[in-house]
């Protein structure tokens, strides 16, 4: 499933043929933001900017099943492994919305932390520790030369750790090892985190580090590089090591902006 933002829709691919089997006109001139799948339940949760929700729809008949009310400024969420939790972020209302994921109701709200705030920083990514105890925030658009990642008790919605990092942070894990890896397209690195703690643990060179992906066996990290035009679209990282693989992929010439990046269950399939 992927979210065409400016188009208003949602299209459905068969990874199988690689081949577009609908396209799901959002209702209510709906603003499609990201898209989580929710199992066992099948349903295929969609951000809403526009009308300040969540979709709900059955991954099997693409129907909407149901809404959930979010914050104004809805933009990237994220589902815990074991599907029980969902969490959006609101970067107008600054906070993040936490959901229910069974039920559909909304649970609680973690605002984000008053000196950020001050700092005019709003959040952007979010994702869950794949054991689930805990979640991460990056805020962005802070003064100065860094931007920061929170790390949050699932139970209490407490911050636990934060760590300075590049601009632009994203986010993502594996159970694999034990890292957060941090990319930052302003600031042209990845930063790798302990997850335990958010400490540092290596600063990668990588140019306009934008959307990452894990593969399903945790040995490599693909991250794309937004900014180059469509060459050397995507970098690779080493998760024995956290070094960078000796060459990047490029999108066979294309002129464009890679953007997110998704992955099929055995990683024999990378999708830009």
């Amino acid at each position: 499933w992927v979210a065409n933002r400016a188009a208003g829709s949602v299209s459905v691919i068969d990874i199988a043929s690689d081949t577009v089997l609908a396209t799901i006109v959002m209702p209510d001139n709906g603003e499609p933001m990201y898209v989580n799948y929710a199992d066992p339940d099948r349903q295929v949760l969609v951000g809403d900017r526009a009308n300040d929700r969540v979709m709900v729809f059955n991954a099997d008949t693409r129907e909407l099943a149901s809404t959930v009310a979010a914050g104004v400024g809805v933009f990237h969420q994220w589902v815990s492994a074991d599907f029980s939790r969902f969490y959006v972020n609101n970067d107008v209302d600054k906070t993040t919305s936490v959901i229910n994921a069974r039920s559909l109701q909304s649970t609680g709200e973690i605002p984000m932390p008053t000196d950020l705030a001050a700092l005019g920083g709003k959040p952007h990514d979010v994702f869950v520790d794949p054991a689930g105890a805990v979640l991460f925030v990056s805020y962005l658009g802070l003064e100065g030369d860094h931007d920061y990642v929170v790390r949050f008790d699932a139970s209490t919605l407490d911050e636990t750790h934060r760590a300075q990092v590049g601009k632009d942070p994203h986010l993502f894990a594996s159970a694999k090892n034990a890292f957060l890896y941090v990319p930052c397209q302003n600031s042209n690195q990845v930063v790798v985190l302990k997850r335990s703690d958010l400490s540092s643990i290596k600063v990668l060179d990588v140019p306009g580090a934008h959307g990452v992906i894990i593969n399903p066996a945790g040995t490599a990290v693909y991250v794309t590089n937004l900014t180059g035009g469509g060459e050397n679209a995507v970098y690779t990282i080493k998760t024995a090591d956290n070094t960078l693989a000796s060459s990047s992929g490029e999108a066979a010439g294309q002129v464009g902006s890679p953007h997110n990046l998704a992955i099929n269950a055995d990683g024999s399939k990378l999708y830009l």
